[in-house]
């Protein structure tokens, strides 16, 4: 990507865009800790339990990762040009359309964090070990098409077309086919569900970002308490009631159980 932004745009432009992909990949770096911690004991779970139970912690660990990338998403949307204007200055703001696609990245490549661990804790090694020189061929032509067309936006998106044609469909689809051995409709029509929740969740928080001004450090610090506080109230309305919200309440209910215990000993 940056060599083709480079080639249409100039340095200058692949300077400005690294400015607001430095953000996504140090979120990126800190989310997929989470996940990466996980997979040893995702693999030891899968070995032990039942097709049903491997299930359910997939969905489970699913609706988590929706959780925080889509929250994070929202939050590179509305505050990266402010964050990009505090520490660099006005002049290396870029267009809304460009927080928009690297959020659409950065969302539909955390999204997979759950279809990937599973994937490779299950052993479908086999399936799909192609995909990713594909992946990279339709990169490289759509990037190219709309990058002469459309400049680093183009580009930017090519991308994301590039996931949507090849492991963003197949991946899930491997795994509920061969993994769970249920149709990939449930996964799918699960996943535009949560895309549909995280627009109308977009919309709220961008319209009311949109009448913040003032003082920089002010406007970021509560367009950040707008973009997290929106989202999580909606998740809470919408999940509190389902099998994956009461799974993570067992959780922290444990995890403040042992902890419980721990200090008693100590006290002892």
């Amino acid at each position: 990507d940056n060599i083709i932004t480079t080639f249409f745009n100039g340095l200058a432009t692949t300077g400005m865009a690294s400015n607001y992909t430095l953000l996504t990949t140090t979120l990126n770096s800190l989310l997929n800790q989470i996940f990466n911690g996980l997979t040893a004991s995702i693999g030891n779970y899968n070995v032990t339990e039942t097709k049903e139970r491997q299930y359910s912690m997939f969905k489970f660990l699913n609706m988590m990762n929706f959780w925080i990338f889509s929250w994070a998403s929202i939050g590179i949307l509305c505050v990266s040009n402010d964050l990009v204007k505090l520490c660099f200055g006005e002049s290396y703001v870029l267009g809304i359309e460009i927080p928009f696609v690297i959020g659409l990245n950065f969302y539909t490549v955390g999204m997979q964090n759950a279809v990937w661990t599973f994937k490779q804790t299950l052993g479908l090694f086999k399936y799909g070990k192609y995909m990713q020189v594909f992946t990279a061929l339709f990169n490289i032509i759509f990037s190219v098409l709309l990058g002469y067309k459309y400049g680093l936006f183009g580009i930017l998106l090519a991308t994301f077309i590039a996931r949507l044609l090849t492991n963003l469909w197949y991946d899930p689809y491997i795994v509920y086919k061969h993994g769970f051995f249920k149709k990939p409709i449930e996964y799918f029509s699960k996943y535009f569900k949560y895309l549909i929740i995280m627009i109308i969740n977009v919309v709220i928080c961008a319209f009311l970002c949109k009448f913040i001004s003032g003082n920089l450090v002010m406007s970021i610090l509560i367009k950040c308490i707008i973009c997290s506080f929106i989202p999580n109230i909606v998740y809470l309305i919408l999940f509190f009631r389902n099998e994956e919200f009461k799974y993570l309440i067992s959780l922290i209910r444990k995890v403040f159980e042992i902890l419980k215990r721990n200090r008693i000993k100590i006290n002892l």
